[in-house]
C-alpha cells in the first residue's frame, strides 16, 4: 500500500533541486569572469600563431631569394631595360615567382612586357599568402595608384619590403649618430638590364648574418601610422588626382612593382618623412608591424629576426647598408 506521504517527499526533492535566480546571477557571473580571464590568453595565443605565420612568410620569401641565387649566382634586382624592342619593367617579387611553387602563375607572367600592361593583369592582380601577414587587419589588399585612368586597375600588396638603402636625410639631421658610411646601398639598390645579374652575396661586404634583405611593411598600399589606418587606397585612386592617391596609397607597394624603398624616418607620430622613429610609427616607406613591440625582418643568410621598436636608429642603419663596416649591437 503506497504512503499517502510519498507524493509530498517528492515535492519537497524537485524544491530543492531548483535554482533561485541569485544562484544563477553567480554562476553567470562566474563565467563571465572566467571569459574575460581566458580572452587575453586566447588572443595572445592567436597572435602568436599570427606571429609565426609571419615570419614563415619571410622564410619563404628568403628560399625564393637564394634559390634565385643559386640559379643566376645572383639575386633578383629590378630589371629595366627593352627585349626585342619592348620596354620592360619588373621586381623582384616576380622574378622569384618559379622559386616559391608558383610555376602556373609565372607561366601567365608575360615577362616580355612591363609588369603594368594589361596582359599581366589576371597575375599581377593575384593575392600571394606568402606576401601576406595575417596580423594585418581587413581584407585582401591593392594598389589602386598601380596603372591609374579610367581603364586602371590595381596590383596585389605586399607586406613586405625589399631593402633598397637608408634615406640620407636620417644622416643629415642627426637621427643617426654614426657618420655617415661612404657606401648607403641596400641590397636591393640595384639595377639591372634584361639579362644581366643583379647582386651577389659576395657584394654584402658589412656579412649575411649582420644585413637585412626584406622587411615587413604593413597595411600597404594603405597608410598606417600607430596601427591606425590614416589613408584609404581603395578603388577611388584610380582616377584620383596625384596629390590625392599620395596622401591615401603607399606607392610602390605590390609584390609585382619593384617593391622596395629607401627606409626612412618619421617623428613619433607617424607624420614626416624624416625623424626618430624608423620601426612601427609608419608603413610609409618604413619598417612597419602589427605585431606589438617588434617587427620582423629577413637577413641575407636566410634568417628571420624580430627587431624592438626600441632599437637604436644607428643598428638600424647598419642593418640596411651592405658596405658600412658598422660594428652592430644587439637587437
Amino acid at each position: 500500500m503506497l504512503s499517502p506521504l510519498r507524493p509530498h517527499a517528492a515535492h519537497r526533492h524537485s524544491l530543492r533541486s531548483a535554482f533561485t535566480l541569485i544562484e544563477l546571477l553567480v554562476v553567470i557571473t562566474i563565467i563571465a569572469v572566467l571569459i574575460a580571464l581566458l580572452l587575453p590568453a586566447v588572443q595572445q595565443a592567436r597572435e602568436a600563431s599570427r606571429r609565426t605565420q609571419c615570419k614563415n612568410n619571410l622564410h619563404q620569401l628568403g628560399l625564393g631569394l637564394h634559390n634565385h641565387h643559386s640559379a643566376y649566382d645572383a639575386f633578383p634586382s629590378t630589371i629595366s631595360g627593352t627585349i626585342d624592342g619592348v620596354s620592360v619593367f619588373h621586381g623582384w617579387g616576380a622574378q622569384i615567382l618559379p622559386y616559391m611553387d608558383q610555376s602556373p602563375l609565372s607561366g601567365i607572367y608575360d615577362f616580355r612586357q612591363r609588369n603594368n600592361n594589361a596582359v599581366n593583369r589576371t597575375a599581377v592582380e593575384t593575392p600571394l599568402s606568402f606576401h601576406v601577414c595575417p596580423s594585418v587587419p581587413g581584407d585582401t589588399r591593392r594598389n589602386f595608384r598601380f596603372v591609374t585612368g579610367a581603364a586602371g586597375w590595381g596590383a596585389a600588396s605586399s607586406d613586405y619590403m625589399g631593402v633598397s638603402s637608408i634615406s640620407t636625410t636620417q644622416y643629415t639631421n642627426g637621427f643617426v649618430a654614426t657618420p655617415r658610411p661612404t657606401n648607403t646601398d641596400g641590397v636591393f639598390l640595384f639595377s639591372s638590364r634584361p639579362g644581366t645579374p643583379g647582386r651577389k652575396i659576395k657584394d654584402v661586404i658589412d656579412g649575411t648574418s649582420n644585413t637585412m634583405m626584406v622587411c615587413e611593411s604593413a597595411g600597404r598600399s594603405h597608410i598606417y601610422r600607430l596601427g591606425n589606418m590614416v589613408g584609404n587606397c581603395d578603388q577611388s585612386m584610380l582616377t584620383a588626382t596625384t596629390t590625392v592617391g599620395n596622401a591615401n596609397c603607399v606607392t610602390i607597394s605590390s609584390w609585382a612593382e619593384a617593391n622596395l624603398g629607401a627606409l626612412r624616418g618619421s617623428l613619433s607620430d607617424g607624420t614626416d618623412t624624416r625623424g626618430p622613429c624608423m620601426v612601427n610609427c609608419t608603413n610609409n616607406f618604413q619598417i612597419y608591424s602589427f605585431h606589438e613591440g617588434s617587427a620582423n625582418i629577413l637577413m641575407v643568410d636566410g634568417s628571420v629576426r624580430s627587431l624592438s621598436e626600441n632599437v637604436s636608429n644607428d643598428i638600424v642603419a647598419g642593418l640596411i647598408t651592405i658596405e658600412g663596416y658598422e660594428v652592430l649591437g644587439e637587437f
